[in-house]
């Protein structure tokens, strides 16, 4: 299910107070009110959510699996709306709610970083466009 407007809205804001560190020193307000913030075209911004987690682990893609597949509940996907996406399938302002254990499925068909939650925000995996050695660069931050 795809959602739009005041519920985009309403959960892309739950998600950054939850789990964004955007004002504790200079450095993390500046990045989140230049890259995070404002946008560079009117839309579209610079940064990526991920590089303002509070307390982030990486943690192993196969791990994530794991875990979405033991789930039954529904979880939203969120991905940064920034200059980088290209050939989005979804409409840039908008998050998916699906089956935890369906993202496998769908991954072709998101951007290449993307967020993982569910409605208690207590947890988020980030899938990173970035590598470690041969493997993809995943965080996540538990409250």
């Amino acid at each position: 299910m795809v959602l739009q407007d005041k519920y985009y809205i309403e959960i892309r804001q739950k998600f950054i107070n939850n789990f964004l560190d955007k004002d504790s020193d200079e450095t993390h307000k500046e990045y989140f009110n230049n890259r995070i913030l404002r946008s560079v075209d009117g839309l579209f911004h610079t940064g990526y959510f991920w590089d303002l987690f509070k307390n982030p682990k990486i943690v192993e893609e196969k791990l994530i699996y794991d875990f979405l597949n033991y789930l039954s509940s529904d979880i939203y996907v969120l991905w940064d709306n920034n200059i980088y996406i290209k050939d989005l399938k979804y409409p840039f302002f908008s998050v998916l709610k699906i089956q935890a254990n369906k993202v496998e499925e769908i991954l072709p068909t998101l951007p290449i970083d993307f967020y993982l939650f569910d409605e208690t925000y207590s947890w988020v995996f980030a899938f990173t466009h970035e590598n470690l050695g041969e493997k993809r660069y995943c965080l996540t931050v538990n409250r």
